[in-house]
């Protein structure tokens, strides 16, 4: 896989197979000449910088969880202490 120019759309599935990427993929050159090396490099570039998004989620995503616990908590209801009632004593005349 050579190159290609100025906006031709080309499938670059050898070197997405090369990388380990294994979905057919369209990628569209916008300007200049790409050999296969610099487009592996970009693609490289690109899926560690996705890595690094899917750690960022599963970062917020705890934090999110971690939020959602500490609304769930129930309070306790304080029970109401009943009152004596005082028996009378009955005089004796």
């Amino acid at each position: 896989m050579a190159s290609n120019h100025f906006g031709k759309i080309m499938t670059l599935q050898a070197v997405l197979d090369d990388v380990g990427i294994k979905v057919e993929m369209m990628i569209i050159i916008e300007y200049g000449v790409y050999s296969s090396h610099m487009l592996k490099n970009e693609i490289n570039h690109l899926n560690t910088a996705n890595e690094g998004l899917r750690e960022l989620c599963k970062q917020e995503k705890k934090k999110k969880k971690k939020k959602k616990k500490k609304k769930k908590k129930k309070k306790k209801k304080k029970k109401k202490k009943k009152k004596k009632k005082k028996k009378k004593k009955k005089k004796i005349k």
